[in-house]
């Protein structure tokens, strides 16, 4: 009956009295370990889907909340559950300030839990500290997705009392994100190396990428990338820290980081993994999180990748090769997809378009061979359109091409032995008389089948 109820949040949105008694319901059976999960799973939906209608019911909700968290056969998965949901209602709060109060009882209820939780956890329940900070954080990344704007979310820009753009990051709202990052950092650094822990807090810190109003999970750059760099190498998650700066490269928060300082910072902190690594092959997630995010750097603020030390760059665009050469896919594509990006963009100056020619130049024999090798039979099929497009950018864009190509085709440990000289010679052919078009893409994969044994296609 208590997931029926839950899956009814449409009906009792439509009757706010229904909705009280079914809340008041679900919340009675939270004491009980048999209907604790269930009702919990329901209360979120409800609040999630309702918040509006449950503002009034706030400051209850906001009780039973801390009442929960001081019932000692609450689990992990409800109070998860009951922290989500009570923050969804707080979001739908219009007011800036009651917004901002009814956030700072929950993160005294969180913190307050730690707290003493962390003081128990030698003397009487053997949990291990490690374990509880990881819950902690767990729970503020429920916090932090009930302050999610829902999707359908229409925005009054012209509404009198929108929330200022700086209510948060500098206004009164500024000491409860304060708090926010420093629960985080306190966590972090407390167990540097803990996996759980540091996608826990990534989840914190990407809430608000997507978010289109100011919001109290909704970061400055900087607080994103100081976060970032402060990860250590050695964090069997990194790659999840990666992926979340792409994220974030990828929003629209990041087109407006202007300070040069912090996307110097990032590209450096990116060449400083790659040392780290040396190989993609070692670790391909955080490989292909890497290159994408180098990816939309080089062509977002391409002056600044260019002023990088010559030495640098040169390891980054070798890098990026070896993710061609790499035989796991995801960091074949990750590469392709860097080179593909830079041979697309539109350098904004004569200067910066020469600069550009000239790191493809340096690296173009490597580069091709990457690609001519993948071309003859090393990639599979799905990965020849990755691999196609920069090879065909490259014909348009550099007249090289041809002999790099013809260096790689002709090298003694080409991987096909099913093409003789006059096949390669009719590829280089008509690739050239292609000039780059998108029909390349075809010679590519006719060639590739060939090398692989089915000129008929796969019959």
């Amino acid at each position: 009956m208590l997931k029926i109820i839950g899956e009814h949040d449409d009906f009792l949105g439509r009757y706010p009295s229904y909705l009280q008694a079914a809340i008041a319901v679900l919340l009675g059976c939270l004491a009980d370990a048999r209907y604790m999960e269930v009702s919990g799973r329901a209360i979120l939906r409800l609040c999630d889907a309702n918040r509006k209608v449950l503002i009034p019911q706030l400051e209850f909700l906001l009780d039973v909340m801390e009442q929960f968290f001081l019932f000692s056969g609450a689990v992990q998965s409800t109070r998860e559950q009951i922290s989500e949901g009570v923050a969804s209602v707080a979001q739908a709060v219009e007011s800036s300030q009651y917004q901002m109060t009814a956030l700072s009882r929950i993160l005294q209820v969180l913190e307050g839990d730690f707290g003493t939780r962390s003081q128990q956890a030698s003397r009487l329940t053997g949990i291990p500290l490690r374990e509880i900070a990881a819950d902690t954080m767990r729970l503020l990344g429920n916090v932090a997705n009930g302050f999610r704007m829902p999707e359908d979310t229409l925005i009054d820009l012209e509404i009198e009392e929108a929330v200022p753009l700086t209510f948060w990051t500098h206004g009164d709202g500024a000491v409860t994100q304060t708090r926010i990052v420093g629960l985080v950092e306190r966590l972090t650094r407390t167990f540097p190396n803990d996996g759980q822990i540091l996608e826990a807090a990534c989840n914190v810190m990407t809430a608000g990428f997507r978010e289109l109003a100011p919001g109290p999970f909704v970061f400055v750059a900087e607080v994103v990338v100081n976060f970032i760099v402060a990860v250590p190498l050695g964090n069997p998650r990194l790659d999840v820290v990666m992926r979340s700066m792409s994220a974030f490269l990828s929003s629209s928060k990041s087109l407006r980081m202007t300070d040069e300082t912090l996307v110097t910072r990032i590209l450096n902190h990116i060449w400083v993994i790659v040392q780290y690594m040396v190989e993609p092959a070692h670790d391909p997630e955080l490989a292909y999180s890497l290159v994408d995010a180098m990816s939309i750097l080089s062509t977002l603020h391409f002056e600044l990748f260019a002023r990088l030390p010559l030495p640098v760059i040169a390891q980054l665009l070798s890098f990026s090769v070896k993710c061609i050469e790499a035989p796991e896919g995801l960091a074949k594509r990750s590469g392709a997809r860097f080179f593909t990006s830079l041979l697309k963009f539109r350098p904004k100056s004569v200067q910066d378009g020469e600069t550009m020619t000239r790191l493809i130049r340096s690296v173009l024999p490597d580069l091709v061979r990457a690609l001519i090798r993948n071309i003859a039979g090393d990639a599979s099929r799905s990965q020849l359109e990755w691999l196609a497009e920069p090879y065909r950018r490259l014909v348009q864009r550099c007249p090289e091409w041809r002999s790099s190509t013809e260096q790689a085709l002709y090298e003694s440990d080409f991987p096909s032995t099913r093409v003789d000289d006059a096949t390669k010679r009719r590829f280089v052919l008509q690739v050239a008389r292609l000039r780059g078009d998108g029909k390349t893409h075809s010679i590519i994969k006719d060639f590739w089948l060939v090398c692989r044994g089915m000129p008929n296609g796969y019959g």
